[in-house]
């Protein structure tokens, strides 16, 4: 991407690609996800590596939960990362090889490797990015928490992804504020579509 291009620019181009009326709280998170993008993909250290499109990818999903018309969701993603240089089809690849390939392990079996900081943890959770990123980690925590067959609570999950996050030297202060905020936001997301249902339901 052209290191000359702001942030509006690319919002810009965000809006030239997809020219159709957001509602409020899901054009936030575009918003959100646009600034978060473009800042990413001018860093030199940035790649996008499987833990990345893992998060970007359900981030997305996560966050446009109840978006009307289902149709322009593809269409949404697409635009958000084409303005900031990101190919959307990658991420999509990425994020579906990775997840499969998670597979091959158990939840425990990980739980007992972050607890030992065994060197395999590297290994499977390999991140290509020296810069910390939000979506890494929400990365992590989502196939964590997929693995998870045992109904772990929260706080059990993400202990085990600050455990991860201590062997790829990550900030447990910033993996704890940044999988709570995720948290929150779904819950934010959850509360809009209830609220709409029982509007609609005071409109007929």
């Amino acid at each position: 991407m052209n290191s000359h291009l702001t942030i509006s620019d690319s919002k810009k181009s965000f809006y030239k690609e997809f020219p159709y009326v957001i509602p409020h709280i899901y054009r936030r998170v575009a918003d959100e996800l646009i600034v978060e993008l473009h800042l990413l993909s001018h860093l030199k250290e940035f790649t996008l590596d499987d833990l990345f499109a893992v998060g970007l990818n359900r981030v997305f999903s996560d966050l446009t939960v109840g978006y009307k018309p289902t149709d322009h969701l593809d269409k949404l993603f697409d635009a958000i990362c084409n303005c900031t240089d990101i190919e959307p089809k990658t991420v999509r690849n990425k994020s579906q090889e990775l997840i499969k390939s998670m597979r091959d392990h158990s939840y425990e079996e990980i739980l007992s490797l972050s607890q030992t900081k065994s060197s395999r943890i590297k290994d499977i959770f390999i991140n290509k990015n020296s810069k910390y990123s939000r979506l890494t980690i929400i990365g992590i925590y989502v196939l964590i928490k997929d693995l998870d067959d045992n109904n772990q609570t929260q706080e059990e999950l993400i202990k085990t992804v600050i455990n991860i996050g201590d062997c790829l030297g990550f900030s447990q202060q910033r993996i704890e504020k940044d999988i709570t905020s995720y948290m929150h936001s779904i819950e934010k997301i959850q509360q809009f579509i209830e609220l709409q249902l029982e509007l609609n339901k005071k409109r007929k």
